[in-house]
């Protein structure tokens, strides 16, 4: 698994070089400190190219491969080798590794001095060779080189194991066998030796690292025009990166002097021996001197390099031929070595061999990555780990010098054997106790992958998140947290007990609200790491903070945290604040998940009962309300509040409200709260008050999560409306009404209660006679059609609509309309007319002629009745209807329970008048009254004549009756035409 995650995040190509065999090598690299002041903004890196990940190398995980791809002043020979003649100077930028979004490493390098000039006398000739370097020599080429099983690009190794291994193949040729490293790094003598004379390589190389600033890899090409960064180097790395053999004849080996930094000289430099390869049962033994070596530019003083016995005698290295005949067959590697020089940047290079001789090149950088998931970006430490044992003349005593050799010398083989090879331990500016170098940032769902992988480092363990333990399981104490924060919005939380070492700064970031990066207000107050080891985070919770608890309805799964620390100092010397993503220059950082963020948490919850509403009038939605609470913390929502939502501790008043007009047609109730369903909690103890008009006061308690429902109802519409008579106001009980509207069943009729009212739908709940109140009615329009009249009264025709019955008005009336007045139904009463007869006592005959006198209800004084003997009958009130001699009807006459009376007033000419009074009611049942008798008149008696002969006496008096009764019967006509 660690072999194929490797190979996938390699970048760049590989190449392959043929070259002479006996090759003897030697690599350089530089180790990167945090040296300056410095500190950029950027996410993290991830291995590419240049740096190898299938090697066994101790420093595997921190070395970043120098590539000689696209050097300057390089010519390519008929054989396809990039050369640097002598005389002249090449600078290359190493292929980018990506550190994060918009910021890459490289180093470039510079080659100067150099110097191949070669001389050999063979049988009285003279040979001279000037043949220079060859730019990008593949270690590994010749199958004793033992750099390429310690650092290589996986191609062909596992953890320096040969993947398919074909050096032992009958007839193959050492030029075709497959165990090249796969990086073109190395720089070479083009020029071998000859005739048992080594061919001597000289040169200078110095290096710096930089981080530059792009938005994708740069090419190499555009490395020196982009914004950059220098990094501070704190050593200078070589190794032999071939196999060499120190013999009769074949005396090779690699010798640097070091260059110091600025500011340091030769006696600053310490040298450290790192490791060795060699093949199992290689008895050969790697050695290191101090000597003199004859650079061109004067003599120097430098480390030599090379293969010895145990006892110092001359010896082969371990690459040995299997099988006879040509071409031969090999097998085995080394010894190969690697020196570190700490406070060098470079180095005075002697490659002395009878072969072929090469050296490379690489960065070394400790960094350490958080490994949160992606979105939180990138942050990147560098860190320098400190460097014990390994010390050449420290732990690492001089043994007696090889056989012929001068100076103080080293069995580097010996000393691996006892366990002295160079080691390095945890930075003095960390988090926790350890700090384990990434290759590259491991993205992780739960930020565990980087203590998944090891780094094949001796002075930390894959699982180097310790500032903190966290072990939910454990009790909680100063050296063990739950991982769970309780706290509340607008409060601050303290996390005590963060292991740190070293004077730094240290800031902490939480995810409070869950959206995947760290905020700006999401990071505590930074603190300087104390002398106790012990800091304490303070955190101001922000409002929005997310109830974070895995496997909780309705909250958000665990949260993240990243702890930070940097000595990186700022120009007046203050200590940087680091930031949640970025690199820098020293110390550490930390991701922790499964964070549980417990908070009060409050959900408010609308719900709308639309009982009383219809398809024609639809009810208000639950969303047409704002619900809401007002406490330090405040939240609202259309509806609902979206979900828990995150409140502070205490009391708090819970509203609702509507702006629409028809939510006045709603009946608000109680707000109910209770613990939100779901809930991994405590005990639950937070309480509501009583609502009023919507409003209640809710106190929250500790880490509760409440959930608070209200439910609004629809009012019952009301119709209202009276029956009246002509004058608008004199109410008339007993008629029926036929009602229409929603969900109104087809035939509903209203009867006019009057006293108790019966209980059910559609009935008159007002018991006053005339009124009418219908309750429990759905939102929409309504009107009535009279479907009984009142007795006594002239039925209505027509529809009456009342106003529309909805939220904004759940009371509708009568619209205005012909036939309403005052929000009642006008009825006219209906008239009843009385008829009689008047017939002659004697035989019965209809008697024409006479006069009556009529009173009663609304009848005016002195009304007299005239016989209407011929059509057509003379209209109006009060008139006789009737034109047969002797019968009457007057009609338009009201009921009441007051009587009419009939006076006769005038008889019949001839007959006596019969003043009796007759009287008769109109009523409600029997509008038309008739007199079932006739009233009868009996005839005058004829007046006797006087004795004499003359006019008697009785003449006198009957003409003066004549004439007062002319002049009577003259006034009443008059008068009736009056009134008429």
């Amino acid at each position: 698994m660690k072999h194929m995650l490797r190979h996938a995040q390699r970048d760049g190509t590989r190449c392959a070089r043929r070259y002479r065999p006996a090759l003897s090598g030697l690599t350089a690299l530089f180790l990167a400190a945090s040296l300056a002041v410095c500190y950029l903004v950027v996410p993290a890196a991830q291995a590419v190219y240049a740096a190898p990940d299938g090697g066994s190398g101790r420093f595997e995980s921190v070395i970043d491969w120098i590539d000689w791809t696209e050097a300057s002043n390089v010519t390519v020979d008929n054989e396809g080798r990039m050369i640097l003649p002598d005389g002249a100077n090449s600078t290359v930028w190493s292929t980018p590794s990506r550190v994060g979004d918009g910021l890459w490493r490289s180093s470039q390098c510079s080659i100067s001095e150099v110097e191949t000039h070669y001389e050999v006398t063979h049988e009285g000739v003279t040979e001279t060779y000037d043949a220079g370097l060859v730019i990008g020599y593949d270690t590994g080429s010749w199958i004793g080189d033992g750099m390429a099983r310690l650092y290589n690009d996986s191609t062909r190794y596992d953890s320096g194991v040969e993947i398919d291994p074909n050096y032992g193949v009958p007839g193959i040729s050492y030029r075709d066998v497959n165990v090249r490293s796969g990086l073109p790094v190395g720089i070479a003598n083009a020029q071998g030796g000859r005739y048992n004379e080594s061919a001597n390589a000289y040169f200078k190389v110095q290096c710096k690292t930089y981080l530059v600033e792009s938005a994708v890899q740069p090419t190499k090409s555009e490395i020196s025009d982009l914004p950059k960064t220098e990094l501070p180097m704190e050593g200078f790395v070589y190794a032999d990166a071939e196999g060499s053999n120190w013999r009769d004849g074949q005396y090779e080996s690699e010798t640097v002097a070091p260059i110091p930094m600025d500011g340091y000289g030769t006696s600053d430099v310490k040298w450290r021996y790192l490791e060795t390869a060699r093949s199992e049962g290689c008895t050969v033994h790697s050695w290191v001197g101090q000597r003199d070596f004859p650079y061109p530019t004067g003599v120097k003083n430098g480390f030599q390099l090379r293969p010895a016995t145990a006892s110092g005698g001359e010896a082969s290295e371990c690459a040995t031929r299997t099988a006879g005949g040509r071409p031969y067959n090999y097998e085995g590697y080394g010894p190969s070595s690697i020196l570190f020089m700490e406070k060098a940047n470079g180095g005075y290079v002697e490659l002395k061999g009878g072969g072929v001789s090469a050296i490379a090149f690489g960065v070394v950088t400790y960094l350490d990555y958080g490994d949160a998931p992606e979105s939180y970006g990138s942050a990147a430490s560098l860190f320098q780990p400190n460097w014990d044992r390994g010390e050449l003349g420290g732990d690492i005593a001089s043994s007696p010098a090889p056989v012929g050799a001068e100076g103080t010398w080293y069995d580097l083989s010996a000393a691996q054997e006892a366990g002295q090879a160079a080691r390095v331990s945890a930075p003095d500016i960390r988090l926790g106790y350890f700090t384990d170098p990434d290759i590259f940032q491991y993205y992780s769902e739960n930020a565990d992958l980087d203590d998944r992988y090891d780094s094949n480092v001796d002075f930390s363990p894959p699982d180097d998140e310790d500032a903190l333990s966290i072990d939910p399981t454990a009790p909680v104490g100063p050296d063990n947290w739950d991982g769970i924060i309780r706290t509340a919005p607008g409060r601050e939380w303290t996390k005590h007990d963060i292991i740190c070492h070293g004077e730094g700064n240290i800031v902490g970031w939480i995810d409070w609200n869950h959206n995947g990066t760290f905020d700006d207000a999401e990071a505590s107050a930074p603190t300087v790491c104390p002398a106790s080891g012990r800091a304490s985070l303070t955190w101001t919770v922000p409002s929005d903070v997310v109830r974070s608890v895995d496997g909780e309805t309705g909250s958000a799964s665990s949260t993240f945290m990243r702890l930070r620390i940097t000595g990186d100092r700022n120009p007046d010397g203050s200590l940087v604040v680091p930031r949640a993503t970025g690199v820098t220059l020293s110390g550490e950082v930390e991701d922790y998940g499964k964070i549980t963020v417990m908070v009060p948490t409050l959900e408010l919850i609308k719900t709308v009962d639309n009982a009383y509403a219809s398809e024609q009038v639809p009810g208000l939605s639950a969303e047409q309300w704002t619900v809401g609470a007002n406490g330090t913390v405040a939240l609202s929502g259309q509806g609902s509040t979206g979900g828990p939502r995150a409140v502070d501790q205490g009391s708090m008043t819970l509203y609702e409200s509507s702006d629409d007009p028809q939510a006045v047609g709603y009946q608000a109730g109680q707000w109910e709260c209770i613990e939100t369903p779901g809930t991994d909690s405590e005990t639950y103890s937070s309480t509501v008050s009583e609502s009023t008009d919507g409003e209640a006061t809710l106190t929250v308690r500790n880490q509760d999560r409440v959930t608070c429902t209200i439910a609004n109802t629809t009012k019952p519409g009301t119709l209202t409306w009276n029956k009246v008579e002509v004058d608008g106001s004199t109410a008339i009980g007993g008629s029926q009404w036929t009602l229409s509207g929603p969900g109104v069943p087809d035939g509903t009729v209203i009867t006019d209660c009057v006293g108790a009212c019966a209980a059910g739908a559609y009935t008159d709940q007002d018991p006053a006679a005339g009124a009418f109140s219908l309750t429990g009615l759905r939102w929409g329009d309504y009107a009535i059609e009279e479907a009984v009249a009142p007795a006594g009264y002239r039925p209505v025709t027509g529809s009456f609509a009342f106003t529309r019955i909805e939220g904004s008005s759940v009371e509708g009336a009568l619209i205005e309309a012909e036939g309403v007045v005052n929000g009642g139904v006008v009825n006219e009463r209906l008239t009843g007319s009385v008829s009689w007869t008047k017939t002659d006592a004697d035989n019965g005959e209809p008697l024409a002629g006479a006069a009556w006198g009529l009173t009663g209800p609304e009848v005016p004084e002195g009304t007299v009745v005239d016989d209407c003997v011929a059509e057509p009958c003379t209209p109006g009130a009060y008139r006789d209807e009737d034109p047969a001699a002797g019968s009457f009807k007057v009609g338009g006459l009201v009921w009441s329970e007051e009587s009419y009376v009939l006076t006769e007033v005038a008889a019949p000419a001839g007959y006596q008048m019969d003043a009796t009074p007759h009287a008769f009611v109109i009523t409600t049942d029997s509008l038309d009254y008739a007199f079932a008798e006739p009233f009868e008149n009996s005839k005058t008696s004829v007046p006797s004549l006087p004795l004499t002969g003359g006019l008697g006496s009785d003449w006198f008096l009957i003409g003066g009756g004549v004439l007062a009764l002319v002049a009577l019967i003259v006034g009443i006509v008059r008068r009736r035409r009056a009134q008429a």
